[in-house]
């Protein structure tokens, strides 16, 4: 096992949603460079510059040497670093750490050391390309299985756990540069290599530091608004051959099948058959399948509605303060995660239901109105997963919600009843 420290950050998951997070106050930047004391004045000073390190510096086009650190990344078969993400958000500054662990082509594990609510809980991706979960803080250790675009895999930046491989977030970069941005990399007196990432009208959106050896990213920033939005670090790299497969299971993981598991190969099953079809216009089975779908979502609804989630100690008693009833947490938490996993199968329907409209020549919003009435949906159930990480419950957010997931699920019905009735 060859083992590399670098001696500063890479991107952990650091992209768009990060411009959307975060106005930083001049004070707020000084408390994040004494947060980074640790690490090379110089370097530290470049990567949090809102404006470009090249001006009337010499550069060159990025484009080959992000290729170069593509490929590097690619070309590891497994590894593991730790990684701190600093993201800021209204002069406050929200720490995490956590630490991955990597295999190709497509394994993941990551432990969180901290981050909050989060903290203590384990993902992973394992051979059977299942997410599994094993929730840490208040929810008590619970084991499930999530989809893929989960509340809870989310780091506080909004971007998910599974997707911070190098090479994904490399090539996602690259894909960035088709939208309109501009690339430059060069060489500054005393500082690692450095590329920066620009808009049209000269803002620079993200700027990493780059391992001229080894052809890495070190650090990596990301600016709003000519301002630091987050700072991403990484310690403790190693490069090895392998790692075991064990490595990316829960340990005491059941075989039987968990409700949510059900639900999960259900969601994956409908959802394979619309993607097997292509671009083909949806059938009246599929159809029927989503209206299956959507009754489970509804019912799932429901069943929470009526569920004895809140106890107090003087039921009924004029302002006793409201507590978790045992397992109450859990069982929310489960329910919504259930209900994210129908609400894959949910998205998957849009764009079949485009190709709908206008193979049967009838203008309309069919596919935008089913588009926002899922998302719409998604959004509220992702409220019920952040009330259930809360101390204490929140009645009136929680009813709220609830309800919304019982709108929308309505909305959808009518929806999908107008899709029928273009066939």
């Amino acid at each position: 096992m060859i083992s590399k420290t670098l001696s500063t950050g890479i991107r952990n998951a650091w992209y768009g949603l990060l411009r959307a997070a975060a106005v930083l106050s001049l004070d707020a930047l000084i408390l994040a460079a004494a947060a980074m004391a640790a690490v090379d004045g110089t370097a530290m000073d470049i990567l949090e510059t809102p404006s470009s390190v090249f001006s009337g510096a010499p550069s060159e086009d990025g484009e080959p040497l992000l290729k170069q650190m593509l490929h590097n990344a690619r070309a590891m078969k497994a590894y593991s670093f730790e990684s701190s993400l600093y993201v800021f958000v209204k002069n406050k500054r929200s720490t995490e750490r956590g630490r991955f662990y990597i295999k190709s082509p497509n394994l993941i594990r990551f432990e969180a050391i901290q981050a909050g609510k989060k903290t203590g809980s384990v993902v992973v991706r394992g051979p059977d390309g299942k997410i599994r979960c094993k929730a840490g803080g208040a929810l008590g250790g619970i084991q499930i299985t999530l989809s893929p675009d989960s509340r809870l895999l989310k780091a506080s930046n909004g971007i998910s756990v599974i997707e911070s491989d190098f090479a994904s977030l490399l090539g996602w970069a690259i894909g960035r540069l088709q939208g309109g941005l501009a690339c430059i990399s060069g060489q500054l007196d005393g500082s690692p290599q450095i590329v920066e990432m620009i808009e049209q009208d000269g803002d620079v959106v993200e700027r990493m530091s780059v391992d001229p050896a080894e052809r890495l990213p070190l650090g990596w920033s990301v600016f709003a608004d000519k301002k630091l939005s987050s700072v991403i670090r990484v310690e403790n790299l190693v490069v090895s051959a392998d790692l075991p497969d064990s490595l990316f299971t829960l340990a005491g993981w059941k075989g039987a099948k968990s409700p949510e598991e059900q639900v999960s190969e259900l969601s994956s099953e409908i959802a394979s058959l619309l993607a097997s079809r292509g671009r083909q216009v949806p059938t009246v089975w599929v159809f029927k399948d989503i209206g299956r779908v959507l009754d489970l979502l509804r019912g799932k609804a429901i069943a929470l509605k009526q569920a004895s989630l809140v106890t107090r100690a003087e039921p009924g008693g004029a302002g006793q303060r409201a507590s978790w009833a045992p397992g109450a947490q859990e069982h929310l938490v489960i329910s919504a995660t259930e209900m994210e996993s129908l609400l894959s199968v949910v998205d998957c329907m849009t764009v079949s239901l485009e190709i709908l409209e206008r193979r049967s020549l009838t203008p309309g919003r069919l596919h935008s109105d089913w588009s926002g009435q899922a998302s719409a949906c998604r959004a509220a159930v992702g409220r019920l997963i952040d009330f259930a990480l809360e101390e204490n419950p929140n009645e009136g957010g929680m009813r709220k919600s609830l309800d919304d997931v019982l709108s929308f699920v309505g909305k959808l019905e009518e929806t999908r009843k107008r899709g029928i009735d273009l066939l």
